[in-house]
């Protein structure tokens, strides 16, 4: 194979528009998508640029109401995700103390549509019940003649997508611009599409990723030829950004992550590999109970109180993310620092709970070297009773 690539340093632009917010300016809800692509990109990433741009003209609309929202709202254009998510990455990076600090969540829409099977939503923990709610307020277009939900299609369709009866959502990892936000930051991201499936119900990627048959005419000609599914998909967009840009009290769900840890801790505190090297779980067990049992108890709690308390409350909410964010140890991927969700680091774009206890153990076995995996799990434990000290009332 001959190989004739010249290699170039290119200037990249990200785009950023701000709508500054009335009560709450120093609180920023962030959307956002990425612009370039590997060829012509008409699914990856046009269709959600063409999502962002319709969303801030209807924005638009609505401040020459003399509407304004209580939070700032900012509108993202990243440039260079294709190229190992720089765009968005180097703005987090330059920007992590004031996002740390005031980023209530990052919204993303990488491939706003790629198909007409159906809708999915994924989400960090604290998004995933407000994410699958909101599915129910925007009518399905791939249903004719009739105004079925998303929610009621994703759930008659996706047969890998829902548990009990109800849609649910995966977690994030790796994967497009939410990236640098969730796993560096520790900001509550959440990422949508309208997504291509295959036979008997089962979804797949979309057969023109990434290749020169992703173009207009596609999209035009076999998944939305009058665009309704575009339409759809911003009329969500709008109501999402809405939801974490206007009402005092955030939406986030702390028992969400209570369940999850609880749920995924037993796979860690039954490992024979642990108890083969005598390496204890005990602490860490703690730490996730009493976790659990003060998320439910700030759930319970939180709807108590006028508007200084809301703030308060809001902030404990927002915090929450971040206190999952590890500062004191760093690792192989210096952008991963999400110690509950995460990449598995041999393969960065399959998720792991745990990520960094899970590559310890890889290494262990490789090298021998143990008091790493304890480290880790040390590490862990002392994430997790952070974070339970946040939602503690003030």
């Amino acid at each position: 194979m001959e190989v004739n690539n010249v290699l170039e340093t290119k200037t990249i632009y990200n785009v950023i528009g701000q709508i500054r917010g009335a009560e709450e300016p120093d609180r920023y809800v962030l959307m956002g998508n990425h612009r370039d692509a590997w060829v012509f990109g008409a699914a990856d990433a046009v269709s959600g640029t063409s999502v962002l741009m319709e969303l801030s003209r209807g924005l638009g609309e609505l401040l020459k109401t003399g509407w304004r929202p209580r939070r700032t709202i900012m509108l993202c254009s990243w440039d260079a995700e294709e190229v190992f998510v720089v765009g968005s990455a180097e703005w987090v990076e330059e920007n992590a103390r004031i996002l740390q600090d005031r980023a209530v969540g990052y919204l993303n829409m990488d491939v706003a549509v790629n198909g007409n099977f159906t809708f999915n939503v994924d989400a960090s923990a604290l998004l995933q019940d407000v994410a699958v709610s909101l599915t129910k307020e925007v009518c399905d277009p791939t249903v004719s003649r009739s105004c079925k939900s998303m929610y009621d299609v994703m759930l008659e369709r996706d047969v890998t997508k829902h548990v009990n009866g109800s849609p649910v959502t995966d977690n994030l990892s790796f994967g497009s611009d939410y990236a640098p936000f969730y796993q560096f930051t520790g900001v509550s991201c959440v990422d949508w599409s309208y997504i291509f499936g295959g036979m008997y119900g089962i979804r797949r990627s979309y057969p023109v990723y990434h290749s020169t048959h992703d173009t207009y005419y596609w999209m035009k000609t076999f998944v939305d030829p009058e665009f309704k599914t575009h339409l759809a998909v911003a009329k969500f967009a709008a109501i999402f950004l809405l939801k974490l840009s206007e009402p005092e009290l955030l939406p986030f769900n702390t028992t969400t992550y209570g369940e999850l840890l609880r749920s995924n801790a037993h796979s860690l505190k039954s490992s024979s590999r642990l108890k083969l090297h005598n390496i204890s779980t005990a602490a860490f067990s703690r730490a996730v109970e009493n976790f659990a049992r003060i998320s439910r108890e700030f759930q319970r709690d939180k709807f108590k109180g006028g508007p200084q308390k809301l703030r308060m409350l809001n902030d404990q909410m927002m915090q929450l993310e971040k206190a999952f964010i590890q500062t004191t140890e760093s690792n192989d991927h210096k952008q991963l620092r999400h110690v509950i969700y995460g990449p598995n680091l041999s393969n960065l774009y399959g998720g792991v709970y745990f990520p960094r206890v899970h590559d310890a153990l890889t290494k262990a076995e490789e090298t021998g070297d143990w008091k790493l995996v304890e480290k880790e799990i040390s590490l862990l434990t002392y994430a997790i009773n952070s974070a339970a000290k946040v939602l503690k009332p003030i």
